[in-house]
């Protein structure tokens, strides 16, 4: 069984945020799993494990971006004539 015990303020702190908004869409999107603790009256109370805040921060996290490709023209065959 997981350890579900970060809440959204827990994840703003990490990540430098201040929005809850941030998390929370991440939560509905099903991008971060998380458990409702609360008993669904007023709103619900979220609780995270450290194993699917790590995940979804390192599926989030740049990578460095491969360089293109040069592209090579083709050689003409000197005996082949143009007619466009």
């Amino acid at each position: 069984m997981m350890n579900y015990k970060l809440t959204v303020k827990d994840c703003l702190e990490r990540i430098a945020a201040t929005k809850p908004e941030t998390i929370l869409n991440a939560i509905e999107k099903g991008e971060l799993r998380a458990v409702n603790i609360g008993n669904g009256l007023l709103r619900p109370t979220w609780r995270i494990s450290e194993a699917d805040f790590a995940a979804w921060i390192e599926k989030r996290t740049a990578r460095p971006m491969l360089a293109p490709q040069k592209r090579t023209r083709r050689r003409q065959e000197a005996d082949v004539i143009k007619f466009f």
